[in-house]
């Protein structure tokens, strides 16, 4: 049976990072599993990390997938009606299985003011099961490696990524590569290009599997290389 709430989530906050103060749920649904959601934006993450982070945190036993609406706010936390929201991983259309524990995914923001933005505000916010999807406790990873199976740097991901899956339960998992900009002192990366590597992919329980880009999926990272930074990540899709 599918289990659908609905509520509302504001995370504003004036610094780097900001955390929902609560939700407010909508009369009409079941919030069982959306209770169990908490949300935390980092605009910019600490040395390493990435930036424009949102952390969604589940308390539930079972894997989830949820829709919901992304709104951009400024320090004041009013709406930036210019700028656009949305997930790399697209969480917020269906597209991630949020497991128990902490899940992220990193926000684009396009449009006049997206500079301004200093918090996230999720609404309309429906949770239902991930039918099919067994519980994983670990993260899927992915690398770049060469042919004798070590890392070597992102921009040669056309020798192979290597996808990973220390779980015990087999997975659906898409790769993406993140493109960053070159941001000035004191403003966050944004994410300039990101590009679907392959389709989604069954990963074994306690298994790796390689996958590897397109030509021009290659080529593009390649090209970015030597003068952006970039990401391989992945992700469990329904």
């Amino acid at each position: 049976m599918v289990s659908s709430a609905v509520l509302l989530v504001l995370l504003v906050g004036c610094g780097g990072q900001s955390d929902s103060a609560g939700p407010r749920f909508a009369r009409d649904g079941d919030p069982a599993l959306a209770r169990a959601l908490s949300f935390h934006y980092d605009r910019i993450g600490k040395y390493g990390q990435m930036d424009q982070v949102l952390t969604i945190s589940s308390s539930a036993t079972v894997p989830m997938t949820i829709t919901a609406r992304l709104t951009a706010l400024d320090s004041d936390g009013k709406v930036l009606p210019g700028v656009t929201v949305a997930g790399v991983y697209g969480t917020e259309v269906g597209d991630q299985v949020l497991m128990p524990g902490d899940n992220l995914d990193v926000l684009t923001l396009t449009g006049t003011g997206a500079a301004k933005v200093r918090g996230v505000e999720v609404s309309k916010l429906r949770a239902a099961r991930a039918q099919g999807v067994g519980v994983a406790r670990v993260p899927v990873s992915a690398r770049v490696v060469n042919a004798a199976g070590f890392d070597i740097a992102t921009r040669f991901a056309g020798n192979g990524i290597q996808v990973e899956n220390t779980n015990t339960v087999g997975l659906d998992v898409q790769v993406v590569a993140i493109i960053w900009s070159r941001p000035g002192k004191g403003e966050s990366q944004q994410a300039l290009q990101v590009l679907r590597i392959g389709g989604p992919t069954r990963v074994p329980g306690s298994e790796s599997v390689a996958v590897r880009p397109s030509a021009t999926v290659a080529e593009a990272i390649e090209r970015y290389g030597p003068t952006n930074a970039e990401s391989i990540r992945a992700y469990v899709t329904p």
